[in-house]
């Protein structure tokens, strides 16, 4: 992940959990699942990778699988 991305994730998660407290995640996963809608996979790829990050500072990264692998297992 470049050095600027991973920034952004990170300045973007602190204002969320500044703002929104314990709501942080639901609100980065509600953006994400919005632009994922619209058809905006760029922007739904930051907004999962600023959940993903909350959820690490959370300390719940287990719950949700940091890596794509842990959310898809193979079957």
């Amino acid at each position: 992940m470049p050095t600027r991305f991973r920034w952004e994730v990170a300045g973007k998660a602190t204002d969320l959990l500044s703002v929104h407290g314990g709501l942080a995640y639901r609100v980065a996963r509600e953006q994400a699942r919005m632009e994922r809608a619209g058809g905006h996979s760029t922007e739904c790829r930051f907004w999962s990778r600023v959940a993903v990050e909350i959820a690490r500072r959370e300390g719940r990264a287990d719950q949700i699988g940091v890596k794509g692998g842990d959310r898809w297992p193979d079957p």
